[in-house]
């Protein structure tokens, strides 16, 4: 493994990039068997001067990636961002209009819970459980805001429009 540590090193290093140590992580992937089998001696890995410690949850394009791969890291990552964002715009929701509302919750939320979706194949229902959970309290949000101005608008005599639901998304999973 520390021969495979020294190529990348090389091979950054003649591109004129540099291996930055204390940023780089180290994960061990396998069963909780395989992972109790190594000794802490055989889990350090040695670059240069510095030694990296592994990790139990690394993090690659914005995807957390944990030591059993199980992906519940990134579904609570996920559902954790996502779920703030609902709040915030829970928050704004008295002043934006529908297609703005729209617009935040797919651009905020439904683009997130799009986003590598297809690492979640063969995880635990729990785990899609908080996936669908923030999939559905999205569907909530803008139904909540289609049945307050379907209330404003018959309030004023007017029929409301036949536009105002948020289109149902495909469930994930």
């Amino acid at each position: 493994m520390i021969d495979c540590v020294l190529d990348i090193q090389l091979w950054s290093n003649s591109h004129r990039l540099k291996l930055n140590a204390a940023k780089s992580e180290v994960i061990w992937l396998g069963t909780r068997q395989q992972l109790a089998k190594l000794s802490q001696a055989n889990l350090t890995l040695s670059m240069g001067s510095s030694v990296l410690q592994p990790s139990t949850v690394v993090r690659n394009l914005g995807v957390y990636i944990d030591d059993h791969l199980s992906m519940k890291a990134n579904a609570r990552q996920c559902a954790k961002t996502c779920f703030f964002h609902l709040r915030r715009i829970r928050q704004l929701r008295r002043h934006l209009d529908y297609d703005t509302l729209y617009t935040l919750i797919r651009a905020l939320i439904l683009s997130r819970l799009d986003y590598c979706n297809s690492l979640f194949a063969n995880s635990s229902q729990s785990t899609l459980h908080r996936l669908q959970r923030v999939q559905d309290d999205c569907e909530l949000a803008s139904g909540l805001l289609m049945w307050t101005r379907w209330q404003l608008t018959s309030c004023r005599g007017t029929s409301p429009e036949g536009t105002l639901r948020l289109p149902s998304q495909p469930r994930l999973f």
